[in-house]
């Protein structure tokens, strides 16, 4: 996480952790997921979901999701404990949905490399050209 100023609040932070949502989860506006009350889904591919929206404080949030078959773990583990990461971001201006929906992805590409996913899972780079986001 970086902070500019503890007092103004303004921070960008990334955090990877198991998610306690199955991969199947539709992510449409009637999910309560905790966070963001109005999500957004992009699927990727079948190895990858991106969510994102605005939290309660009006706060966008990136989500990512990754079927990722961590080493030891039960059969299944990739598709109903997959790996999540959350990307926050208010101090930068000027940055895209896009934009920031692509530093997510390659941060998880990162991550499931690092974690050595047993599924191999194919996690882009970059964003696809196709994807549409608003």
């Amino acid at each position: 996480m970086i902070r500019t100023d503890i007092s103004t609040g303004m921070q960008i932070g990334l955090t990877y952790k198991p998610s306690p949502f199955p991969f199947d989860t539709a992510f449409d506006k009637g999910t309560k997921n905790g966070i963001l009350s109005e999500p957004r889904l992009t699927q990727v591919n079948s190895d990858v979901k991106l969510v994102y929206g605005a939290d309660e404080y009006r706060e966008a949030r990136y989500q990512v999701y990754v079927q990722c078959k961590v080493p030891d773990t039960p059969a299944g583990q990739e598709r109903e404990v997959p790996l999540t990461g959350e990307l926050t971001d208010t101090l930068t201006d000027g940055v895209t949905v896009r934009d920031h929906l692509t530093l997510l992805l390659h941060s998880a590409r990162v991550m499931a490399s690092t974690l050595d996913c047993q599924n191999e899972p194919v996690v882009p780079s970059t964003l696809p050209a196709s994807v549409k986001v608003s």
